[in-house]
């Protein structure tokens, strides 16, 4: 038994060793196993990890080599539109010497500045062909290339017809010299403005494969993600919640990053990097979609185009550094300037946008809320510019248009505007100017005309006319002075057509003070002259004229230079004029009345005559308005007015002169109302000095 006892438990002891080194084995293998997984979980962990930040660096060097194309491209768009700008204003440059070009000065300013816009064009091109033989773009490269020479080509015959313009200066040899380049210049202009388009395309479609690349690429990168997840979950359950953590985190910023690779992208497409504004492409957009809503709501808007004044010089100057800071502070004010409802854009270079939305329906009303806006903006604008420690002073010329059609192309908008902005620029820039075609036409007749005006005072092309005036014995006693204009090419231009022009400008004051001179020297020298030495003679004084603070001193001032005698100088005042501000009227007259200066009232009876006033002002006489003695037999109220001031000045101790008496009919009505002093065409015309003295001399022989 104890044999087989022991036999037996022999058999179970070597049965649990084998169980128990077979248990061990299994438990040292699912140590080891564990220990193994727990030693590979974090190999995993960090294998899957750090390929999921490669995936991530591998999105941020796409994302940045992306940018870095876009950008390029930007530039490429950029220096197109530099070349087909700078080239439209080297044309225009062109024209401006065919046109303006009589001066040689005036020909030569124009010729430098079309040199540097070719010198700019040139530039711009050399830029575009260097980036395209970079990028070994052979067709681009051949074709700016070509561009380029026949650039130069038509720089040679720009030269050689500016050679043949100074030699022949003619309109014949100027119509010549325009046909020579005039259809290379178009074609030329074509092809850079085909170049623009296409570098623009070019970006468009550049800018959507980005995106659609970076679309897929984001989706690749998240379906990786997502496997590590899995992975790193099924390995070990215990670390999954830390897991989950960090590839959360993970997750959650590669989304951030996609989301800001998207809006960088976007921002590159639509944005000014400059100036952060939206850039052409955007404004396109919502110019368009403004148009639609114009005709939807019924309700105006309007396109403003800005474009600053002498930018170029402060670029030539300063450096394009210091025209960046510019842009950037205009871009601020412009914001500043406008609505919510508003959009500012830059288009390139120092050309701004603003889209005014929601105006009034009423055009009259809307052009008034666009002009205030467009006015704030232009007073912004002319601020001076803290640019880092130099302060510019810099404008900007403005041009607004009204759009309220469903049918109106966004090219027709941005030609208006820009058409209106031109017209700001002529009219002198640091202005606003509508788009409206005929009203821009006389707008630019008047100021033409009142440039031409600024020339004649300049040179002298103004003169004094005299028309006599006599008592009713037709022996002459003083003389009327009128200002006539002698234009070189208008031939003579009445005072009906540019003195209401000189009075809104301001030029009548200097034409205003030459006439006072001219006369007072007139005076002067008539009284060595036994004909001339007891005239006197009217001058006539505008209300701008009259309302200086420092007229009586000017008068005064004038006359001990000149010596005269006071009492042979009359001025002639308007009603109207003093009743504007009569206590300052009275004061005035009264001042020069002690100096011994005689006074008219002109036009008397065609204004609102009182004798409330009439009776404080220290005149000497009346004058009795043509209108009244046109009609004299004619219409009996007329003559009954005419009776009526003609009394009226005799009850006030004034003397009356009737003025535009052309019959003796008129004339013998007039001396049996009691008017005795008379001057019209009955007893002469105004006529220029040698031939008023002429006048005289046949008067009293």
């Amino acid at each position: 038994m104890d044999i087989l006892a022991g036999k037996t438990g022999g058999m179970g002891y070597r049965m649990n060793v084998k169980g128990w080194m077979a248990e061990n084995t299994r438990t040292r293998r699912n140590k080891f196993a564990l220990l193994l997984g727990l030693v590979l979980f974090p190999c995993v962990m960090l294998i899957g990890l750090y390929q999921l930040y490669q995936n991530i660096g591998n999105l941020e060097t796409t994302s940045h080599r992306n940018v870095v194309v876009l950008s390029e491209k930007e530039v490429q768009v950029v220096n197109a539109y530099h070349a087909q700008s700078a080239f439209g204003r080297q044309m225009q440059e062109w024209h401006d010497v065919l046109l303006h070009g009589d001066n040689a000065q005036d020909r030569e300013t124009y010729w430098k500045a079309f040199l540097r816009e070719e010198s700019a064009v040139l530039k711009a091109i050399s830029t575009m062909q260097n980036a395209a033989l970079m990028a070994h773009e052979d067709s681009k490269t051949d074709n700016l290339k070509s561009v380029m020479d026949s650039h130069k080509v038509l720089g040679k015959l720009y030269r050689e017809a500016y050679g043949k313009y100074s030699a022949s200066k003619s309109n014949d040899a100027t119509l010549k010299i325009d046909r020579l380049v005039n259809g290379l210049d178009r074609d030329l202009y074509t092809r850079l403005e085909q170049i623009s388009a296409d570098a623009e395309l070019e970006y468009k479609s550049l800018a959507a494969r980005v995106v659609a690349a970076q679309s897929e690429e984001i989706e690749n990168v998240q379906g990786r993600v997502e496997l590590n997840l899995i992975a790193i979950t099924l390995l070990i359950l215990i670390e999954a919640l830390l897991v989950l953590r960090a590839i959360n985190k993970s997750t959650r910023d590669l989304h951030k990053l996609a989301s800001e690779s998207e809006k960088t992208v976007y921002h590159l497409a639509y944005s000014d990097p400059l100036t952060e504004l939206p850039n052409r492409r955007l404004f396109q957009d919502r110019l368009e979609h403004a148009i639609v809503l114009s005709n939807r709501s019924n309700q105006y808007r309007a396109l403003m185009f800005l474009d600053m004044d002498n930018f170029k010089t402060l670029n030539d100057t300063k450096g394009h550094g210091m025209g960046d800071l510019l842009l950037v502070e205009v871009a601020r004010r412009l914001k500043n300037c406008v609505r919510a409802s508003d959009t500012v854009a830059r288009l390139g270079g120092d050309e701004f946008v603003v889209l005014l939305g929601e105006l009034s329906e009423n055009e009259i009303s809307a052009s008034e809320q666009a002009l205030k806006i467009a006015e704030k903006v232009s007073r912004s604008l002319s601020q001076p510019y803290q640019l880092n420690h130099f302060v510019y002073n810099c404008s900007a010329s403005i041009g607004v248009t009204m759009f309220r059609d469903a049918g109106i192309t966004i090219e027709d908008v941005h030609k208006r505007a820009d058409a209106a902005m031109y017209q700001a620029k002529n009219a002198g820039r640091n202005t606003v100017r509508f788009y409206d075609p005929e009203t821009q036409a006389a707008l630019e007749a008047r100021s033409e005309l009142e440039h031409s005006l600024r020339t004649a005072i300049e040179h002298r092309q103004l003169q004094v006319y005299f028309q006599v005036q006599v008592d009713n014995n037709s022996r002459a006693i003083g003389a009327e002075a009128l200002i006539r204009w002698e234009h070189p090419k208008m031939g003579m231009v009445y005072p009906g057509q540019f003195i209401p022009m000189a009075e809104e400008s301001g030029l009548i004051l200097p034409i205003g003070q030459w006439v006072l001179e001219s006369v007072c020297e007139q005076i002067k020298q008539w009284e060595s002259n036994p004909l001339t030495r007891d005239l006197q003679i009217a001058v006539n004084v505008s209300a701008r004229q009259f309302h200086q603070d420092n007229f009586v001193r000017l008068v005064d001032e004038v006359i001990k230079e000149t010596g005269i005698d006071p009492s042979r100088l009359k001025l002639e005042l308007t009603e109207s004029m003093v009743l504007d501000d009569v206590e300052d009227t009275v004061v005035k007259m009264h001042d020069l009345k002690k100096i011994g200066v005689r006074f008219s009232m002109d036009d008397f009876g065609t204004g609102y005559s009182s004798l409330a006033y009439l009776t404080q002002l220290p005149l000497d006489q009346l004058k009795v308005d043509q209108s009244f003695v046109r009609n004299i037999g004619i219409k009996p109220t007329d003559s009954v007015i005419v009776q009526t001031i003609v009394g009226m000045a005799h009850n006030l101790n004034m003397e009356s002169i009737a003025e535009g008496v052309e019959t003796q009919a008129q004339r013998e009505f007039l001396g049996k109302a009691g008017c005795k002093l008379y001057q019209g065409y009955l007893f002469g015309k105004p006529v220029p000095l040698e031939k008023f003295v002429d006048s005289l001399k046949e008067m009293v022989e």
